[in-house]
């Protein structure tokens, strides 16, 4: 499904408004922490609820992930009970998705051009994504892929 350009528009300006309220707004775990962000952005979207583990630290969270056996895990049983499937290809505008960033996987929700947003502790960050790099681990070149997961929204 391709967005229109009213659609694109649209999202645009919801995103720059999303960023906006955060902008300089510490992170709150459990409310707005980088999957609630993309979680809360579906639910408006889509009209769905969101049924999300409970927690409200960071120290909750690691845990819920580590029950789940992984963030994407999570991700893929609430994107499957309200009826987001995964997208094959280039992320549109205003899809939600996992990124593999220093500190570890974290969501996100898209921007044109292969660009995330996503919640920082004090306010949001933008990152170029590519689907991969190339770095070398323990002595042996590896690609190791960057762009985890996107959910079509």
């Amino acid at each position: 499904m391709s967005l229109t350009a009213k659609e694109v528009r649209e999202r645009g300006d919801r995103l720059r408004a999303l960023a906006e309220e955060l902008k300089g707004k510490p992170c709150e775990w459990g409310v707005d922490d980088c999957s609630m962000l993309p979680a809360r952005w579906v639910s408006e979207i889509t009209g769905k609820a969101f049924d999300w583990p409970d927690y409200s630290s960071k120290e909750e969270a690691v845990e819920q992930i580590e029950a789940w056996g992984g963030l994407i895990n999570i991700w893929n049983h609430v994107a499957a009970k309200i009826g987001i499937k995964v997208r094959v290809g280039v992320p549109e505008i205003g899809d939600v998705g996992i990124i593999q960033t220093v500190q570890g996987p974290v969501g996100g929700i898209f921007l044109p051009g292969q660009v995330i947003m996503r919640r920082a502790e004090m306010g949001v960050r933008i990152h170029g994504v590519p689907s991969s790099t190339v770095r070398r681990v323990e002595g042996e070149v590896r690609e190791i892929p960057l762009l985890l997961r996107v959910w079509q929204v």
